[in-house]
């Protein structure tokens, strides 16, 4: 390997892993801050190692009587989901991919423009709508 292509490795990889330690900071924060106690949580600065260590916050909410519940709604939601949308993107990727039909780059824009919205921009008027039709806790409002 030439020298410079080695200086150009080494810059990539120095450059990789700061966007890597930027994304991985949060992950951090909270596996440290569910060591600390509640009142520290919320200290300013945060502290990158917990100072003092406790587990009363897991013992805490393993206790809770409904968790396993939780844990199987969410499961059950997200199981739903995934393979709904394997069955639906993948068919329509087919049909896109392989029939002709009229309007076919249309309706494809058109199925591609709900990416390029914000999803916060709308979270609000859903969270009325849902207040508003008396849907809040329930699964299928997910």
């Amino acid at each position: 390997m030439k020298k410079k292509d080695k200086m150009k490795l080494i810059i990539r990889i120095v450059i990789l892993s700061i966007i890597c330690l930027i994304f991985l900071f949060p992950v951090w924060l909270m596996l440290v801050n569910s060591f600390t106690p509640a009142r520290a949580f919320l200290k300013m600065p945060p502290r990158l190692v917990p100072y003092i260590f406790t587990l009363k916050n897991y013992e805490q909410a393993l206790s809770l009587r409904y968790l396993p519940r939780w844990i199987m709604n969410s499961l059950g939601v997200m199981i739903v989901i995934i393979v709904l949308g394997v069955f639906v993107n993948g068919g329509a990727g087919y049909v896109f991919a392989f029939a002709r039909f009229k309007l076919k780059n249309t309706i494809f824009i058109a199925l591609l423009l709900p990416i390029f919205v914000c999803r916060y921009t709308v979270l609000i008027s859903q969270f009325i709508v849902v207040g508003k039709l008396s849907l809040p806790g329930l699964v299928a409002v997910l």
